[in-house]
């Protein structure tokens, strides 16, 4: 019996340390190389992350003070593109063709513009008020725009 407790003991001794260590060495949820950008017009200073996948996803159409969401993908590079994905949605690259494949089919929902470069975002939102976009965590966003803060 003694035995079968110190094998408990231990056990939960090495999944708490367990824990413990992913929880210290996990990376923050938007150090992932990527920065959320929106219109400097914009009063969010910071989002969850579910609302920006919601964001979009056209979940969510319009920011809480009212002006509709505008949301603009990044196709290039496919890394960054991932990266994003992985980090907001919790889902790949490939799940997230297929989600608006399915959501064009049924006639729900159209996929946000693609621009293949950051410079592109970042001018897209410059011209929407009510855009969102992400960029890599080195782009230059200027001081007309503004980044914005996601946690989980």
């Amino acid at each position: 019996m003694k035995a079968l407790i110190k094998r408990r003991n231990f056990l939960i001794s090495s999944l708490a340390l367990l824990v413990l260590a992913t929880l210290t060495i996990a990376p923050p949820l938007f150090a992932s190389g990527y920065k959320i950008v929106v219109h400097e017009s914009n009063p969010v200073t910071s989002v969850s992350r579910k609302d920006v996948s919601d964001l979009f996803l056209k979940r969510k159409t319009t920011w809480n003070h009212g002006i509709r969401v505008e949301p603009v993908d990044l196709v290039v590079p496919e890394s960054l593109r991932e990266s994003f994905c992985e980090g907001i949605h919790r889902r790949s690259v490939r799940a997230m063709k297929s989600y608006w494949n399915t959501q064009i089919f049924s006639g729900t929902a159209t996929p946000p513009p693609q621009m293949t470069t950051e410079a592109q975002v970042l001018d897209y939102i410059k011209t929407h008020p009510g855009a969102i976009g992400y960029v890599s965590s080195s782009a230059s966003v200027g001081s007309d725009l503004k980044v914005i803060q996601a946690s989980d």
